[in-house]
């Protein structure tokens, strides 16, 4: 059998803790408890009822046009069905290629064609304003412009900076 010996000090605090514990969840309880008889009472006020609850929303899909799943990309349910457009571009309108910038170093000069960097003498897939692509082949690259073939075109295109960039 096991003693356990108290001192002297702790047994004379130990009742008194107990005593305050038990006194102070008696005087919880009985605000609580009377909080919620005043609460549930014939004069209880609009503001301590419970909000009523708001419906909640529905998701709404719209499956009427054929979509892509990016869940399932694979999926052959509501399969996307490509647009072809029959446009006829004029490669050789000096509008449809925009030269935006040009940097290196002299023999090493490489020009910005619609968001494509090519050097001189490099062949390179561009695509034009209206979305089709094209290939060209950079001829030359000078100070403020270049030189460009679009691919089935015997006459090159020279494309400027604006003016505003020099």
């Amino acid at each position: 059998m096991i003693i356990h010996r108290i001192s002297m000090k702790k047994a004379r605090i130990f009742p008194a803790r107990l005593f305050a514990c038990l006194a102070l969840s008696l005087i919880a309880f009985s605000t609580k408890a009377a909080g919620v008889e005043a609460a549930t009472g014939a004069g209880a006020s609009p503001t301590n009822q419970a909000a009523a609850e708001a419906p909640v929303p529905k998701s709404v899909f719209d499956t009427s046009t054929p979509y892509k799943d990016p869940f399932f990309p694979n999926s052959t349910r509501k399969r996307v069905q490509a647009v072809v457009t029959n446009t006829v571009v004029n490669l050789s309108d000096p509008s449809q290629y925009a030269l935006k910038g040009l940097s290196g170093v002299e023999g090493q000069e490489v020009a910005i064609i619609n968001n494509r960097n090519l050097a001189a003498g490099e062949r390179g897939e561009i695509t034009l304003p209206g979305g089709s692509t094209i290939w060209i082949t950079v001829l030359k690259i000078s100070q403020h412009s270049a030189t460009i073939l679009p691919d089935g075109q015997r006459e090159p295109i020279t494309v400027s900076l604006p003016k505003e960039d020099w």
